[in-house]
């Protein structure tokens, strides 16, 4: 399986590492200056416009495109996940908008003090 993961600063794809059979990583940021391009166990990356030249129409094409090829784009970037939420479909049975976006509310509530 090939697997993005975008926002890999945090270093939480060490974990998808052990996964057997082993899927091939990608790290995907939006600044060169990102540490976490530079992890040996990653199998590639790609290094995306920042948030203030990003084109967002071009970007959800690019995740849509990855996902419908059967890719998987791991969301780890708070702004990242609210910037796509939009754009994703809604859940089967789900008369809310997508889980992601529920998800996205949740956690932005936790983190206010």
């Amino acid at each position: 399986m090939l697997i993005y993961i975008s926002g890999v600063h945090g270093g939480r794809a060490r974990c998808l590492r052990q996964a057997n059979p082993p899927p091939r990583l990608i790290a995907v940021d939006y600044s060169e200056l990102s540490s976490g391009l530079n992890w040996p166990e990653f199998d590639g990356f790609r290094c995306l416009p920042d948030w203030d030249s990003l084109d967002f129409a071009v970007h959800r094409d690019l995740v849509r495109d990855i996902v419908e090829r059967g890719g998987l784009w791991l969301l780890l970037s708070d702004r990242e996940v609210r910037s796509l939420a939009s754009a994703l479909p809604r859940c089967p049975g789900d008369s809310e908008p997508a889980t992601v976006r529920k998800l996205a509310a949740e956690e932005s509530s936790k983190s206010k003090p």
